[in-house]
């Protein structure tokens, strides 16, 4: 399930991923990047903290790899875990993929939250 946070504005989304992903979460994704985009003519930033994620659909698969589409709206991601191997993924997979997408990604910890939405925004 992926929720809005609170602090989303204009320039930046914050989600929260806790539990199953399906294609509606991707979107609801897209609908919030799509609005915010709509409002700036500058590309938005992603909050993302990620509670648990306990897999995805088949079609929900499919909506991240469409996700490439968006390349042009998005400018950052910040992921925040506490699990190591998200921390690991944001490293090995999502700075490769967020660099053909020009998409800047850092990981930070919960503790760091603060950070993450300063760094996203700035």
């Amino acid at each position: 399930m992926i929720a809005v946070l609170s602090g989303t504005d204009r320039e930046t989304i914050g989600v929260r991923i806790d539990g199953r992903l399906t294609e509606e979460d991707y979107e609801t994704l897209k609908e919030e990047i799509d609005l915010r985009a709509s409002q700036t003519e500058e590309p938005v930033s992603l909050v993302v903290e990620i509670k648990q994620l306990e897999g995805m659909s088949v079609q929900a698969f499919l909506e991240d790899l469409s996700m490439i589409g968006y390349a042009d709206k998005l400018d950052k991601m910040a992921a925040i875990s506490d699990d190591d191997e998200w921390e690991l993924a944001a490293k090995t997979i999502g700075k490769p993929i967020g660099a053909l997408m020009g998409l800047d990604v850092k990981h930070f910890e919960p503790e760091a939250k603060d950070a993450a939405w300063s760094w996203a925004k700035a």
